[in-house]
């Protein structure tokens, strides 16, 4: 009877001592590695698991989004304690939002963890985050990284170029080849350094950067082999064919990537384009506070939200001219970003003004297509 007393008194003191619940908390802050300078995620965290426990980590950018993690982690529990090193970016964390989602899971423990856990083994979660940067700052490093890109592109667009100039002089086979083996290391160097880029991953361009890149580069192969299948017999017209048929193919790939990446580029037809779309918002915005006037549906909400409509879309029309022409323009762009905020400022304000500025907003509008009017064509240059 005393024997079963006293294994029933210890059953019950080892039972008291495993918790109803456990606790799992995280920080996540920058850091730099030592020896590299490299930036790097630095994760610490405590909790009450059994020690050796094993945590997931997965860390993200501005959102969990399975597949999409930018890095994997397995991290051990060590009396109540748990740390980790997360290397991501190779000189400059990107600014914007990171987390890591941390998870322990019952069934990827060893026996012992699971022994010690009793009944209340199951899952455990939690999220650290951390803002790096402000919106300016997010803003300026995402223009950074798609002009990156965009120019990756550009430069194998270009190699097609310099092919058809090359034709041109009419080269021998054995020059040929020797301008040959350039453009083919140009381009696997090119095409290997669009792959598993942090930055394109983190700002969801990563597809856009291995469809274009392989893209252009099986194209551009295409049009290298054909080129040379042909020096000797130029004026097939099978060959013309060919040719004209792969260039525009380059065109069509390059095009439809900078549309993606919102680049403009030298195109001037796209400079047009995107002038004209910004022109609009301005005028249709002018208009807004005459519409006010006089129709009953235009409340106070749907003014308000009309005007940020415009706003908001002509600012996303300045944001890839900004991206697509040299620097030595960029302040004239600026220019036009000034007038129009000016305009969309006094639009905002005739909603609830006492006075009519119907004069105001129309001094405004021609200010801003004053200025805009020889833009079109200093952009040319």
């Amino acid at each position: 009877m005393r024997t079963f007393f006293l294994f029933l008194s210890l059953a019950l003191s080892a039972a008291a001592q495993i918790p109803t619940e456990y606790s799992l908390e995280a920080t996540l802050n920058e850091g730099l590695n030592e020896e590299t300078g490299q930036p790097v995620f630095l994760l610490n965290g405590t909790t009450s698991l059994p020690n050796g426990s094993a945590l997931s980590a997965h860390l993200y950018y501005d959102e969990v989004s399975p597949g999409r993690d930018l890095r994997y982690l397995s991290v051990k529990v060590n009396e109540g304690r748990f740390s980790a090193t997360f290397p991501i970016f190779q000189t400059k964390t990107l600014s914007g939002t990171y987390l890591v989602h941390l998870l322990f899971n019952p069934y990827l423990q060893q026996r012992p963890v699971r022994a010690s856990m009793g009944e209340q083994i199951r899952e455990y979660q939690c999220e650290a985050r951390l803002k790096v940067g402000d919106d300016t700052s997010l803003n300026r490093d995402r223009q950074r990284v798609h002009r990156e890109l965009g120019k990756k592109i550009e430069t194998l667009w270009t190699i097609g170029q310099d092919l058809r100039l090359f034709l041109g002089q009419d080269p021998t086979r054995d020059t040929w080849q020797l301008r040959v083996k350039d453009w083919h290391g140009n381009m696997k160097e090119i095409v290997d350094a669009c792959h598993n880029v942090p930055e394109y991953k983190a700002l969801k361009i990563d597809d856009i950067s291995a469809e274009a890149t392989e893209d252009m580069s099986l194209a551009l192969h295409q049009l290298i082999e054909t080129a040379g299948h042909h020096l000797a017999d130029r004026n097939n017209p099978k060959y013309s064919t060919e040719m004209t048929k792969l260039h525009r193919m380059l065109d069509i790939i390059r095009h439809d990537c900078n549309r993606r990446l919102g680049l403009a580029f030298a195109n001037e037809v796209e400079r047009k384009r995107i002038l004209d779309t910004a022109k609009e918002g301005v005028l249709m915005a002018g208009g807004l506070y005459t519409w006010l006037k006089r129709d009953p549906k235009a409340t106070p909400v749907v003014y308000q939200a009309r005007l940020e409509e415009f706003r908001k879309e002509f600012h996303h029309q300045i944001e890839q001219l900004l991206n697509g022409t040299p620097t030595k323009h960029h302040e004239l762009i600026r220019g036009l970003a000034i007038r129009a905020n000016t305009l969309f400022d006094i639009v905002g304000e005739a909603r609830t003004s006492r006075t009519n500025l119907i004069k105001k907003i129309q001094s405004a509008v021609d200010l801003y297509l004053e200025y805009a009017e020889p833009v079109e064509e200093q952009l040319k240059g």
